[in-house]
């Protein structure tokens, strides 16, 4: 299989593990007092892990925050590699003066461009709005998956919010 391909299929699934921390971080979090006492009243099991995050929602959004971050670096630098290494070659193999000398700086400009839109819209606000409208479903779904992931990383979250903090 050719890296590019593979630098393309890495991409694009980091972009959608992305999103689906952004859309799961906003869903979560629109679970206040109210939701979660109608999950109590209601004899959920999430009622306890809905709780138990109300409480501390530090480990949950920290983790979430923490693996997104580096989600969104990782899905950045592949797909800015991928244009640049599909751009330089067709600007320096143009007949026109100003692409053929300048095609270095261009090829990293429209890279770095459209990375960031890309990364901007199907990371943050696309995620953002799937995550407000389907709060109920996509709560109660990822919440069973980041919950315990959170429990994992806790340590190295706290580190780092203490290192931010100092």
């Amino acid at each position: 299989m050719d890296i590019a391909l593979i630098e393309l299929i890495l991409f694009f699934m980091f972009i959608s593990l992305s999103a689906f921390l952004t859309a799961s971080e906003i869903a979560i979090s629109s679970f206040g007092e109210v939701k979660i006492e109608e999950l109590k009243e209601k004899k959920e099991k999430l009622f306890l892990i809905f709780n138990s995050v109300n409480k501390n929602p530090e480990d949950l959004f920290g983790t979430i925050k923490l693996f997104n971050v580096v989600i969104i670096i990782g899905s950045s630098m592949l797909g800015f590699h991928f244009l640049y290494l599909k751009m330089y070659p067709l600007l320096t193999d143009s007949s026109e003066f100003i692409l053929y000398t300048y095609s270095l700086a261009l090829s990293y400009l429209i890279a770095t461009i459209v990375v960031s839109i890309v990364v901007l819209i199907f990371t943050l606000l696309i995620p953002k709005a799937i995550g407000s409208k389907y709060s109920d479903r996509l709560g109660k779904f990822s919440i069973k998956l980041l919950f315990p992931l959170s429990q994992i990383f806790k340590y190295p979250v706290r580190f780092f919010s203490t290192a931010s903090n100092i």
